[in-house]
């Protein structure tokens, strides 16, 4: 016979892991793409010679427009990938505190595990 409180408690171990690792290290990603990307100078690769215009060519501000978009996505993705880490984080808490077996399976492997 199964035992359904056991395996609920792998279950939110597994939402648990997921929460405190897997997410905020793919959010970490998504953070530092977006810092490097709103890095990006290219004011030099886009001046021309006075004869031309002087200043930033024609194509700039489009370029400007890019990276700010590419930067908002990014910065984005990595706010929700940290806000559904901690919806995960108050899922797996919740159910813990209604099944206690599934509780006390999930806060074994919470202390064997070398999950933060």
């Amino acid at each position: 016979m199964p035992d359904h409180g056991r395996d609920l408690g792998a279950d939110l171990f597994r939402l648990y892991t997921m929460a405190k690792t897997n997410l905020p290290d793919v959010a970490a990603e998504y953070g530092a793409a977006a810092g490097f990307v709103g890095g990006a100078d290219a004011a030099a690769a886009f001046t021309r010679p006075a004869q031309f215009g002087g200043a930033q060519g024609p194509a700039y501000q489009p370029w400007l427009e890019l990276r700010d978009t590419l930067r908002s996505f990014l910065a984005d993705t990595d706010e929700n990938l940290d806000e559904t880490a901690r919806a995960l984080l108050l899922a797996t808490d919740a159910y813990a505190g209604t099944d206690y077996a599934a509780k006390v399976e999930f806060e074994r492997l919470k202390r064997e595990s070398r999950v933060p």
